[in-house]
């Protein structure tokens, strides 16, 4: 006898779909869901769970019933269903892909394009405070102040900061109680929000130190000493790093060493080190592309071991011009230069600014007579160009054969894919931002004739 005939049967099933409303209000929520997905434009996992949200309810249940399939085949059609409604949608929390990628920008293109388009940057500005210190890192959602020159700069670097926009300074670092480095920290505390403080080893019972001291205290600021090369982070691809943490002593022997990395690029921040700091955090420290050279260019830092160790390609010098020390020091001068280091002088170039974006680095700086890519307070896109270096003293002396090489190649820079330095034993490709002086060059047809010739490549522009 056909089941759908049998009276008790029927009126079973009927009182089954009576007593429970439950499993047509979840069938109900299932199709609506499987609608809502269609509309996204899955219409094969949409239609999916519309048929298993028909399956569980009671009327196709006992329809199926009524065929005579046994209640295993009953469960596995809604089961089916199911697994197969989970593979077709993609997994919870997936994403989508991305666009294609946009047609590349023209050079005039670029340099209108908006910041949010642009990759990550970070900017490192060396104030022209005299002889003294005052450095600001700069990253899209961090600021970090180094060091704030003498009580009498005060005012040049409040503006300074107002220029940039600045009015939360993340980490405010004292490298050590010297007032041509912590003469203006007071004022800097008591006119800009400051995040968190963090101080060399040690202390000094000095009136400027003592004032910064106090006005972190009227704040309720506590300054800790960071941990030895422990990484801070400033952003997903930069972070602080610091040195000589645990010194003992007074004065420049408590400087804390800064080591700020942005994505491939270093910076190496020396504040007042001599050259027996130097050696005790050397072999800590790896190759770096920016040395802030240290103690003004004092002849009591920057060893040639040392700067051989970290192998910079650009050096700062924050000086006073015809200041009473005699900074930067004709030693210190001669070291960069045999080294091949392209050098920057806040003397002769006043606020020098060093951009990293991601494989480039661009140096603009305030003097008229430099180029400048955009105003220092900007981080926009920038064009590329090699930096103008800083007239130095002394000039590199080439050996006869040496001269004779690069009178005979230099006519065909423009033909050659590879440029060596005679100082530094690297080379470059012509597009390299930190190529060395004219009379350093040395130029190659070929990768393989530059290594064959001992010359290593250069880390920045990777030939």
């Amino acid at each position: 006898m056909n089941f759908r005939n049998q009276p008790a049967n029927r009126a079973r099933w009927r009182q089954r779909r009576k007593n429970n409303p439950l499993r047509t209000v979840i069938a109900a929520m299932l199709a609506l869901t499987g609608l809502c997905i269609i509309a996204t434009g899955n219409i094969t996992a949409g239609l999916l769970l519309i048929l298993f949200a028909l399956s569980i309810t009671r009327r196709v249940q006992y329809f199926m019933t009524a065929r005579h399939l046994g209640k295993a085949f009953r469960t596995m059609i809604p089961a089916a269903l199911f697994a197969a409604c989970c593979l077709v949608l993609p997994p919870v929390g997936a994403r989508e892909e991305p666009a294609p990628a946009e047609p590349a920008l023209t050079a005039q293109e670029s340099s209108t394009a908006p910041e949010s388009a642009a990759a990550s940057w970070a900017e490192v500005h060396f104030l022209s405070t005299g002889n003294s210190d005052a450095i600001i890192i700069r990253t899209p959602d961090r600021c970090v102040m180094i060091d704030a020159a003498d009580q009498d700069d005060e005012q040049q670097i409040l503006a300074y900061l107002q220029d940039l926009h600045v009015t939360t300074i993340d980490y405010l670092v004292s490298t050590h109680p010297d007032a041509d480095h912590s003469g203006s920290l007071d004022a800097v505390v008591e006119n800009v929000t400051v995040g968190q403080v963090l101080v060399s080893n040690g202390s000094a019972d000095t009136r400027t130190y003592q004032s910064f001291i106090t006005a972190l205290s009227d704040k309720g600021l506590t300054p800790s000493v960071p941990l030895e090369g422990v990484q801070i982070p400033l952003s997903q691809d930069s972070y602080l790093q610091f040195y000589n943490t645990k010194a003992q002593g007074s004065g420049n022997e408590l400087s804390l060493i800064t080591l700020f990395v942005h994505g491939d690029h270093r910076f190496l921040l020396m504040a007042d080190a001599d050259q027996a700091l130097e050696e005790s955090i050397m072999e800590q420290l790896p190759e770096v592309d920016v040395l802030k050279v240290s103690h003004h260019g004092s002849d009591t830092g920057t060893s040639p071991a040392f700067l051989s160790h970290i192998n910079p390609d650009i050096a700062v010098i924050t000086c006073g011009l015809n200041n009473d020390y005699g900074h930067p020091h004709q030693q210190t001068l001669d070291t960069l230069q045999q080294a091949g280091v392209t050098l920057y002088r806040t003397d002769t170039q006043g606020n020098i600014v060093i951009r990293s974006d991601a494989d480039q680095l661009t140096v603009t700086t305030s003097a008229q007579n430099t180029q400048t890519a955009q105003p220092a307070s900007a981080p926009t896109a920038e064009p590329t160009f090699k930096p103008t270096p800083a007239p130095t003293p002394t000039e590199a002396v080439l050996s006869e054969s040496d001269q004779q090489s690069h009178q005979n190649s230099a006519p065909s820079e423009s033909g050659s894919q590879y440029i060596g330095n005679l100082n530094s034993q690297k080379f470059h490709r012509p597009s390299c931002s930190t190529l060395p002086q004219p009379q350093n060059r040395i130029y190659f047809d070929s990768r393989e004739a530059a290594i064959n010739a001992g010359y290593d490549p250069c880390k920045r522009c990777n030939p």
